[in-house]
Order: C-alpha cells, then sequence, then structure tokens
C-alpha cells in the first residue's frame, strides 16, 4: 500500500511549535533533506535517531539542524494548519483515513478554525456514523464501499487545488500606524499571502517584492482605488486616529466617514472580501455611551456586521503596545506602558495584535468578535 511522503520542514515546525511528542516520521524529514543534498551535522545526527526519543533531548537536536539549515522560525499562528497539512498528506497517501480524520477534527477549536478544512469535518461525521450505521447524511451517495475512496480523492484534490493554489491578495489601510505596520510586515511574510497592497495618505516606505503602495489623499472618494478594492481576498482595516490628537469632527470623520465610504464602494462593486476589522475595547454598538470614542467604535462595529460581507472579524484590544511604530497619544503612554507591565492582561502588543487579525483574516474562525484576553489567549497557546 502506498505510503504518505516524507513531512515538509515547516510541518516538523509546526510539530515543534505544538510541542507533540518526537516520533520516526520527523526522522524520515530528516533523511529525506540528506537525500535531497542538503547534509549538516546535526541533520546527520537526527537522520539517525530512532525510538524512543527523549522529548528534550531530540527537539534540542532539530532547533540546531533548523538553524545550521538557515530555516527561519515558524510563525506559532501557522503551527495547526502545518500539522494538519500534514495529516492530508497521509490520507491522501491510503493510510487508513479514520483516526487520521479524527486527529484533523480534533485540531479545529474556536481559536483555530480554518474553513478550507470544513469539509474534512464532515468527511470524520461520516465515517463515524458508518461505523455503526449503513447510512450518513453528511457527504452525498458515500456510503461504507466507497468513504474510504472519497476522502482519499478529495485530499489530493484539496492539497492541490487549496492548500498549495490559494495565495491571498490583502489591502490593508493604516499600515502607518502602530499595528497596521506589524500587520505589513507579518503579511509580507506570510507564504499564504501572495501580494500586499497598502492604501493610505502617505507611504510607509517599506520595499518588498510582494508590496504594492497606493498613495490616496481623500479617503471619502475611493474611486481611484477601486481596481485594488475589487481584486481583494482579505481586507485589513487598522486605520483611526486618538480622540484627543484631531478636533472632534475630524476624528468622527476619520474613525466613521472613511469607513462608511469603504463598505460603500465594496457594496457598489459586489466585492466580497474577508474583513478584518480592529475595534477597541469599550466599543459600543448601541451608542448610548456617553464617550465619543465609544459611540464611533461602536458604529463602525455595527455598520461591518450589518453589511453583506460574509466572512468578517472584529478584534477588541485594550491597551496597545507599541512595536515598530511609537505611539501618537504620548500623553497617556507614560502612565500606559508602565501599567501594562504590572498588569499585562490589560492589553496586548501591537505584533500579537496584528497576528491575529491577519491569521483570522487569511484562516478564517468561528468567533466574529474578538476580546482582549481572547486574542491574548490565541497568541499564548500557539507560543506553549
Amino acid at each position: 500500500m502506498p505510503t504518505a511522503t516524507p513531512p515538509t520542514t515547516r510541518t516538523v515546525q509546526a510539530w515543534r511549535t505544538l510541542g507533540e511528542t518526537p516520533n520516526a516520521r520527523w526522522v524520515e524529514w530528516a533523511v529525506e533533506r540528506l537525500s535531497a543534498g542538503d547534509d549538516t551535522p546535526h541533520l546527520r545526527i537526527v537522520a539517525g535517531l530512532s525510538e524512543p526519543f527523549d522529548y528534550h533531548e531530540t527537539v534540542a537536536l532539530f532547533d540546531r539542524a533548523f538553524a545550521e539549515l538557515g530555516v527561519p522560525p515558524l510563525d506559532p499562528v501557522r503551527a495547526p494548519l502545518e500539522s494538519a497539512v500534514d495529516l492530508v498528506r497521509q490520507i491522501a497517501g491510503e493510510a487508513p483515513i479514520g483516526p487520521l480524520l479524527r486527529e484533523l477534527s480534533l485540531l479545529s477549536s474556536d481559536d483555530f478554525y480554518d474553513d478550507r478544512l470544513y469539509y474534512f469535518n464532515l468527511l470524520h461525521y461520516a465515517v463515524d456514523d458508518l461505523r455503526t450505521d449503513t447510512v450518513q447524511w453528511y457527504v452525498p451517495r458515500a456510503d461504507r464501499t466507497t468513504i474510504e475512496g472519497e476522502t482519499q480523492r478529495y485530499a489530493r484534490w484539496w492539497l492541490k487545488h487549496i492548500y498549495e493554489a490559494t495565495p491571498q491578495r490583502v489591502v490593508l489601510f493604516g499600515a502607518t500606524g502602530m499595528t497596521g505596520i506589524e500587520v505589513l510586515h507579518l503579511a509580507l511574510e506570510d507564504p499564504r499571502v501572495s501580494s500586499v497592497t497598502t492604501i493610505g495618505r502617505r507611504p510607509t516606505g517599506v520595499k518588498h517584492p510582494k508590496l504594492t503602495e497606493v498613495t490616496h489623499a481623500d479617503m471619502l472618494a475611493l474611486g481611484p482605488v477601486e481596481s485594488h478594492l475589487r481584486q481583494a481576498d482579505l481586507i485589513v482595516h487598522c486605520l483611526g486616529v486618538y480622540q484627543n490628537a484631531v478636533p472632534a469632527d475630524e476624528f468622527w470623520t476619520v474613525t466613521v466617514g472613511y469607513f462608511e465610504a469603504l463598505l460603500a464602494t465594496l457594496e457598489r462593486l459586489g466585492a466580497d472580501p474577508r474583513f478584518s476589522l480592529m475595534g477597541a475595547q469599550g466599543a459600543d454598538p448601541t451608542e448610548r455611551s456617553p464617550f465619543r470614542f465609544a459611540k464611533a467604535k461602536g458604529r463602525v462595529e455595527r455598520r461591518l456586521m450589518e453589511s453583506g460581507i460574509t466572512h468578517k472579524w472584529i478584534f477588541r484590544p485594550g491597551y496597545i503596545k507599541p512595536g515598530r511604530v511609537a505611539s501618537r497619544a504620548p500623553s497617556t503612554e507614560w502612565f500606559s506602558r508602565p501599567l501594562y507591565r504590572l498588569m499585562p492582561f490589560i492589553g496586548i502588543d501591537a505584533v500579537d495584535l496584528a497576528r491575529v487579525m491577519l491569521d483570522v483574516g487569511l484562516s478564517g474562525s468561528k468567533r466574529t468578535l474578538w476580546t482582549n484576553g481572547e486574542m491574548r489567549r490565541y497568541v499564548q497557546e500557539r507560543r506553549a
């Protein structure tokens, strides 16, 4: 019977990142790399390992092998998908499907849910039902005699047409801000992203083959950038301004007016991109709050939820710790940053906020509204 191909480098990195127990498939990777012409001291060592594996010693050896090969660290939020991909490859190689589908279903959770894996969950339910019954209602026309072949055919099709052929075009608003600049750098490094287009009133100055920067002054009139919006697979919206940094009418225009103009343009174009919106803790969609900031952010969230966009997610951070770009609210930063060090649960690092917004936008999630705590857990679970 055909066997699964050796795991890829990213798959083994995913296992390492997720803290999985080393097994013979880790060694298969090292043997394959040696056969392909890679040759480093620690790669030769791990290629000769055999069970039983000492966890700490084995992962240390693999870390050294990755370093010798010049393999950059895997972003923790990529790990679940890469682990799932290896399971699909095993199914495509005609390994027993039941245990593999069960493992795939266990990878899905409220925090990690990639809708590209949805049909595998249906196949898992179908296989499970057919263990005790002659019929199932999840996969059309599949029964005990055909479900295995149906699953293997779909796995091969999925690898070719879904996983390996869906780099996404990202359009980013607010790329010069604290969070937007982090989204930009993460997207440029992400293999799932084929291109990034920034639309803003000033350029970021970043240079990259995947990047197109569009400088556009009037965010209330988006006609000149419609072609970019029409082609977007994912829009990440980080555009905003601190309420005390500008007059009240300008704050409302930037926060609400620009966003409503964008939604109106997308509706007129008939475009339905995925949409990741940076909201804010305390946003009030009912607009009953006495605070201008909460009303404005709440209206934006409500507009997005009422829109015809199918896949949309809202992220509500508390305090955002700056990364590449300094805070534009220095009057509060002197107080907020020391408090964040003492009580980190009140906020999130800008790069971590960006990481969750991008990854959920690319992979999907059953959770639409993300609180500060939920975003922190998402990142921490993938670093554990």
